[in-house]
Order: structure tokens, then C-alpha cells, then sequence
């Protein structure tokens, strides 16, 4: 009985000791000959109770950095420091999201100014990861930071060697306490160059992104790669690698539907104007992937060599290519009887048809720069030997006055083989062309120009979007205006001596080189691609129908 009071009152006592405080129990502990073990189970029970304290305390931090996290004042802290990093004049984050431990941002725009190596820039679906405690790290690694879209414009060089060194550093500097490796883009979209003659672009193509020591090591598949003279490509696989020294092709495999081409060692030297130098080697690619889309029709066919490029992005001569064309069994050029000259031939020789004249055998220099192609040294033979051709053609943009003034009209009376049709049907397909988008960038862009409108005055977000629809209208009247380049030079055609031998006046007037037997003429190249030779075939064959 007197255990059972004993123990009872002990536990009494313990339970009025531990309500006493800290300090009481811990000078009760150290007394008597039990204070050892009495302190060791009152710490226990201390310690328990101020882990619970400290986890509540730790939750209610949490909670509190989480909701901070999510705050528009977190928010404006991002954009400032994004803004800091790129050397941007303006960034904008929308549907900012923390989960856990990953970040999702569902839309990232900036706009570039001097000190940034693009003029605009949009991602979209970026993750990374991002835990409330990194914020306390001396160093934050995000791990694989994704992106389900980028658009990008970069720019084409500076404007002063202060502009360029300030991109430099943009591009290369130290991002301290962010140690982020790699990014992968799901879709990428890159456009450079200001004009049509720099004009290039990387569309809807996989990127991978991989810091090395002293830059980055870009890895693009799949998409489209396009540059002035070279149209939609396929990117096979694209490596470019980026440091302070310039940027370098390390494998550059592109191809089409029946050709190829490798753009692999080609460099681009920095500055305020970047450099362009390397080789293009060119495997049976379609005369339409390399040429005016204009020729279309009049001329096809695919060609190989190895072309040197050089020029800038920055530069009114833009980026331009020159090499040797030599045709083999595996190339094939082919002139159509749109050209008007060689519809009348077809007409007056009653013996042959030349509505596709094929040249399998012969060669020509090409070389193209300032928005225009120099075919020089032409030297074609024809598969039957009845269509030679030898001399050079000069192809250019138009200038304003030339583009002010109306297209020569065929005069329908002469004969209805030279009538406007295939200018009438260049303009309805034309026509179809023009989506609502195009329009719709149409108006914004002139009431941009006229002033009407300021795109200052607009959200980021939507500046951008009007700025895509303004360049897809440039594209469209880009495509206009290789309609209306201007071709100059002259040609001489080789044909089989019987040609003329139904037409006194043409046999007269074209008389037959004894010493070659062939018959030589030479043709006047002027005009747009609807105008050349018009009025020599005209010519021809009226005297044609003379007896």
C-alpha cells in the first residue's frame, strides 16, 4: 500500500514539476541523488515539445515563401531580373505556377534592345525545378528546364562596337548562383536578317541546349531551315556551337525532296558585322529550293558543286553563295516553252517540240549577292543536241521606278501564243493565297507606318503577335516581288540547221554557219520573267508566217 501511495504522489509531482518551466526543471533535475535520470526524461519530453514548435514554425515558412512564390511582387521580381540577365528593355511572365517542387511558367516574353542578342523573344510551357529553400542556397541547379515553344528573333548584328560588346556579355556572362546545363525546346522557331537578301529562319524544329566552357552547344532535328537562297530545307541535324569567338557549324546535314545539302565547318564571325564564311556542298537539289520562286515553271531541274558562301547578316549584300555548276548523269535542267522565245520555236519548227528542252552535259558559274544571281560562262548542251545555249544572265531586284511602272502588255492581235495567261494565272493563284492573316497584318502594319497606331502603347504580349502577322505580310509581298526581278543578259542559241527551212524570211535573216552547220541566234535578255524575249518571239513569228 505504501508503494502504490509513493508512486502516485510521484507522478503527482512530476506532473506539477514539468507545468513549473524550463529552467525549474532543469535546477529540480540537478538536485538530489536521481538527478540524472529525471533530467534525461524531462529533456526527452522538452526536446519533443520543441520539435513540434519548430516543425509548425517550419510549415508556417513554408507556407508563407509558397504564398510569396505566387505573389505579383514574386512575379515583378522575376520579369526585373530576367530583364537584368538578358539586358532586356521590357519582360513580361503570365500563369506563373509552383507546384512542389517544379516551376511552370505558361508564357515568357522580352523585348530586346542594344544589349541583347535578339529583338524578340516568346517561350511557352517552361518547367524547371524549384524548391521554396532554394531561394536560401548559395547555388541553384533547376535541373532540365523544358520548353514547349520558342520564338525568337535574333539580331543581325550592332550598331557600334559598344552594342556589340554589351551582347557579348549578355550572351556569355556568368549567371552566378544559377547553375542551369541543359534546356530542351519541343519547338523552336528562329528567324535573323533585316532584309530580303539576309533574310533567314529555323521553323518548328526539336532544340537542345547544352552549356560547354565558354558557351553553348545548340542541337536542332526535324523542322526547316531557310537562308535567302535556300528555300525550306529539312534539317536531318543541325549542331551549332556558340562561343565568344563566333559561331560554328560542327555538322550541318540538311536535305529536300530529292537532294541535299552540308553546310558542315561553315563559321560566323561576331562584331557589328558578323561574318559569314564556310562551304556549301549541294547534292541534286531542285533548281526551286536555291532560286527565285518566280522560275517556277519556266525553268526545273536539280544541280550539285560546291559553292563558297561569304557576305553578312548585316549588310545590304546579305549572305551570298558562288561556285561551278557542271551538270552529270545525276543532274538535269530542263527549259520550258513558257519563255517566249522558245514557244515560237517550237511553233516554226515543223520537225521538233521544244516544250521542255533537257540539258544533261555542260556547265555555268553561279554566284548570287545583293538579292540578285550571276549565271556567267553558261555552256548547256541539250540531251538531242537541237537546244544549246552559251553567254550569261544577270538577275536583280527592281529598282522603285521600274516597280512604279506597268508591265508590258502582249499585244493579243500578233498571235494568241504570246497572250497574258500564265500572268493571269500567276495573280489568281496569287489571290488564293491571301488569308484573312495576311490582310488583317496588312492593315496593322500601315497603320503602324501611317502613324495611326503605336505598338508602344500595347501589351508585350499582344505587340508580339502583331509583329508575326507583320512579318508573315513581309514574307507574302517578298514573294510578290521575286516576280518582279529583273533579268538581263544575252544568250546565244544553238539549233539544228533544217530549223528555219519552211521560212524564207527567218532562213534569210538566221542563214546557216557553214563551218559549224548550225544555225545561231542570239537572244535580247530584258524585262521580268513574263516580259524576257517577248518581242524577238513576237518578231519571229510573224516572219515565220511569211512565205
Amino acid at each position: 500500500m505504501e508503494a502504490e501511495q509513493s508512486q502516485l504522489f510521484n507522478e503527482r509531482l512530476n506532473q506539477w514539476i514539468s507545468s513549473q518551466g524550463f529552467w525549474f526543471q532543469l535546477r529540480h533535475s540537478n538536485a538530489g541523488t536521481s538527478g540524472k535520470n529525471n533530467f534525461g526524461y524531462h529533456f526527452a519530453k522538452l526536446a519533443a515539445r520543441i520539435a513540434v514548435v519548430v516543425l509548425l514554425l517550419a510549415a508556417a515558412g513554408t507556407f508563407y515563401m509558397f504564398r510569396q512564390m505566387n505573389s505579383g511582387s514574386f512575379i515583378e521580381k522575376i520579369q526585373d531580373g530576367s530583364k537584368a540577365v538578358l539586358g532586356a528593355e521590357e519582360a513580361r511572365v503570365s500563369r506563373f505556377r509552383h507546384d512542389k517542387t517544379e516551376v511552370t511558367i505558361g508564357r515568357f516574353a522580352a523585348a530586346g534592345g542594344d544589349k541583347t542578342f535578339f529583338q524578340t523573344l516568346e517561350a511557352r510551357g517552361v518547367r524547371f525545378k524549384m524548391s521554396v529553400l532554394d531561394a536560401l542556397k548559395s547555388s541553384w541547379d533547376p535541373g532540365l528546364v523544358t520548353l514547349y515553344s520558342l520564338d525568337m528573333e535574333l539580331r543581325a548584328g550592332a550598331d557600334s562596337p559598344e552594342s556589340s560588346a554589351n551582347i557579348a556579355k549578355a550572351l556569355f556572362q556568368n549567371h552566378g548562383k544559377l547553375l542551369w546545363k541543359n534546356m530542351e525546346v519541343r519547338t523552336t522557331n528562329l528567324r535573323w536578317g533585316y532584309s530580303d537578301r539576309t533574310r533567314g529562319e529555323i521553323v518548328d524544329s526539336r532544340l537542345q541546349i547544352v552549356r560547354i566552357d565558354k558557351g553553348y552547344r545548340f542541337t536542332f532535328r526535324g523542322g526547316r531551315f531557310s537562308q535567302n537562297w535556300l528555300h525550306e530545307l529539312t534539317i536531318d541535324r543541325l549542331i551549332v556551337v556558340v562561343t565568344p569567338e563566333g559561331i560554328v557549324f560542327e555538322e550541318a546535314k540538311l536535305s529536300s525532296a530529292s537532294g541535299s545539302v552540308d553546310l558542315t565547318g561553315l563559321r560566323v564571325h561576331g562584331g557589328e558585322r558578323p561574318s559569314v564564311s564556310g562551304t556549301a556542298k549541294i547534292n541534286k537539289l531542285q533548281l526551286r529550293e536555291a532560286l527565285p520562286r518566280s522560275i517556277a515553271g519556266f525553268v526545273e531541274g536539280t544541280f550539285s558543286g560546291e559553292f563558297a558562301v561569304s557576305g553578312s547578316t548585316n549588310t545590304l549584300d546579305g549572305i551570298g553563295l558562288s561556285g561551278t555548276v557542271v551538270l552529270g548523269e545525276d543532274d538535269t535542267i530542263t527549259l520550258r516553252d513558257r519563255v517566249h522565245l522558245v514557244r515560237a520555236l517550237s511553233i516554226i519548227d515543223f520537225s521538233r517540240n521544244y516544250r521542255r528542252v533537257n540539258y544533261d552535259a555542260g556547265q555555268f558559274d553561279l554566284a548570287t549577292s545583293a538579292g540578285g544571281i550571276k549565271l556567267t560562262n553558261i555552256a548547256l548542251l541539250s540531251s538531242d543536241d537541237s537546244f544549246n545555249l552559251e553567254g550569261s544572265l544577270t538577275v536583280r531586284p527592281p529598282t522603285l521606278k521600274e516597280q512604279q511602272t506597268p508591265s508590258t502588255v502582249v499585244n493579243s492581235e500578233v498571235s494568241p501564243i504570246f497572250n497574258i495567261e500564265d500572268r493571269e494565272y500567276e495573280e489568281a493563284q496569287r489571290s488564293k493565297q491571301v488569308e484573312f492573316s495576311i490582310k488583317s497584318a496588312a492593315m496593322q502594319a500601315e497603320r503602324v507606318k501611317k502613324g495611326e497606331e503605336s505598338t508602344d502603347s500595347i501589351d508585350l504580349f499582344e505587340r508580339l503577335a502583331v509583329d508575326r502577322e507583320v512579318r508573315s505580310y513581309e514574307a507574302h509581298l517578298a514573294s510578290q516581288l521575286s516576280r518582279e526581278l529583273r533579268y538581263e543578259g544575252k544568250i546565244t542559241i544553238d539549233l539544228m540547221p533544217d530549223i528555219f527551212e519552211r521560212s524564207p524570211v527567218l532562213n534569210q535573216k538566221y542563214p546557216i554557219d557553214r563551218e559549224k552547220n548550225r544555225v545561231f541566234i542570239e537572244a535580247l535578255i530584258s524585262g521580268n520573267i513574263y516580259q524576257i524575249t517577248l518581242d524577238q518571239a513576237e518578231q519571229m513569228y510573224l516572219d515565220g508566217r511569211q512565205k
